[in-house]
């Protein structure tokens, strides 16, 4: 009689943790058929197909250790083989910002940059802010202030940025107020024979201010 005989290729199967697609084994014997065996709930296992056998893992979110597995493969009178199976734990990613920052003046126009550094195939920014504009490149994100700041006051606005599983960071972004001046009152009279001094009130945010006269 002659011999049974059994191979399988590869015999050991590795997924990531968030690996969807299926693997394949394929089986070589000279016995009419075949069956496997053993296997983990966490697998979903298609039978035999032209001489194949079809793996695929389910997600992991174990951020830990990796999770393994072996599925036996019979024919006939023919030694077993073992498939091994591992999935490895899901990556923990990391995330931060250079500056964590941006400060605009009020009157400013323009964009700055902030360098993003992750382990994440991607990552996204967002903002509720209506005065600012981001842009993605590669690891680097644009903000942009394309209005001048006409209010009274200093204006500010959170930019939410995100890669993978890893804590959200927030970038804060500042406007101060452009520079205004209101006097009160505008125009003082003076009778023909009056003397002394009346005031006027100067309201500003700059830093300093004067008065000149003709």
């Amino acid at each position: 009689k002659e011999p049974d005989i059994l191979s399988a290729s590869p015999t050991s199967l590795r997924f990531s943790a968030d690996e969807t697609g299926e693997q394949m084994v394929t089986v070589t014997t000279n016995v009419s058929s075949w069956t496997y065996s053993g296997g983990d709930s966490w697998l979903d296992i298609y039978k035999k197909q032209d001489d194949n056998l079809y793996v695929k893992a389910q997600n992991y979110t174990n951020t830990e250790s990796s999770r393994t597995s072996t599925i036996t493969i019979s024919a006939g009178d023919a030694t077993p083989v073992t498939i091994n199976i591992t999935q490895t734990a899901k990556e923990i990613n990391s995330l931060s910002v250079n500056p964590t920052s941006l400060s605009f003046e009020g009157n400013e126009i323009g964009d700055k940059t902030v360098a993003i550094t992750t382990n994440s195939p991607s990552w996204d920014a967002t903002t509720d802010a209506s005065w600012l504009t981001l842009s993605k490149q590669d690891k680097t994100l644009k903000v942009t202030v394309d209005k001048e700041n006409t209010g009274s006051s200093d204006r500010s606005a959170n930019v939410k940025i995100t890669a993978g599983n890893a804590p959200e960071v927030t970038l804060k972004v500042t406007q101060t107020a452009a520079i205004y001046l209101t006097i009160n009152p505008k125009s003082l009279q003076y009778e023909a024979d009056e003397t002394g001094e009346k005031t006027v009130t100067v309201s500003t945010n700059a830093s300093s201010w004067s008065a000149t006269t003709t």
